[in-house]
């Protein structure tokens, strides 16, 4: 589906363009967990995990991929419960945000109360890498990470 962004004037709340549909950039609706992205990070990820295992990429393969195969699902939740106002791709900030509070829930709280569970600061290392692949392919697919919503 096709939305045009800067349909909306926020100063005065009218259409843009004279309202015939020529007045905003063509951007694709971001697909949450369809997003081609998603999709492809979550089916490497089970696979490494659970049908491969290949003992060299244990580990960091899976925390590369962690962050773009949550993302969406962590933006789709938001979007759910009224917390995020548009269906545009991520944004870097978003991205950021959700790097910042995953590396803090598995590296900090995690080891505190989880048996047996370590902190491992390559482990953040390794979100952050696939935090920024996705940041800047969700920037490129979605014209540079902006929402719908704003002009």
């Amino acid at each position: 589906m096709v939305v045009w962004r800067g349909d909306l004037d926020h100063q005065s709340g009218g259409r843009v363009g004279g309202g015939g549909g020529g007045g905003g950039v063509a951007v694709r609706r971001f697909r949450y967990g369809a997003d081609p992205l998603c999709v492809a990070a979550c089916v490497l990820y089970v696979a490494q995990r659970w049908v491969f295992d290949i003992e060299v990429l244990r580990g960091w393969f899976t925390d590369v991929l962690f962050l773009p195969a949550g993302v969406p699902w962590f933006l789709w939740f938001e979007r759910a419960v009224g917390l995020r106002r548009h269906d545009g791709h991520p944004s870097v900030c978003e991205v950021a945000w959700l790097l910042a509070v995953w590396s803090v829930a598995a590296e900090v709280v995690g080891p505190m109360v989880a048996r047996g569970a370590t902190a491992d600061p390559m482990d953040v290392v390794w979100y952050a890498a696939g935090a920024a692949g996705a940041a800047l392919w969700w920037r490129r697919a979605g014209g540079q990470g902006a929402g719908v919503s704003r002009a």
